[in-house]
């Protein structure tokens, strides 16, 4: 028996809905993939899959908006703390 599992019965399912998400058209010569959201809800109806797709690119243009502004505020580069750090990168001895 699996130590994380809760309960002994190896069917244990969860219920819920999934939703695949396509795009006909991407800019460029680029292929879309689909996206793939799961719901908690089983059944969900047409006006929850609307809902949950807009909250989803909603959360994708929000990260990628703070990932735009932590790389121009240069916070995703290594802090040195003094010059010898910069002689020894990552995995040099």
């Amino acid at each position: 028996m699996d130590r994380g599992r809760t309960t002994r019965d190896p069917r244990r399912s969860c219920e819920g809905t999934v939703i695949r998400l396509t795009v006909d058209h991407l800019p460029g010569d680029r292929h879309p993939k689909p996206v793939w959201l799961w719901y908690s809800s089983p059944g969900a109806g047409t006006t929850d899959i609307d809902r949950l797709w807009q909250m989803f690119l909603r959360r994708f243009d929000i990260e990628h908006t703070f990932r735009l502004f932590k790389q121009t505020l240069g916070w995703t580069a290594p802090k040195i703390r003094n010059p010898e750090a910069a002689d020894h990168g990552p995995g040099s001895s």
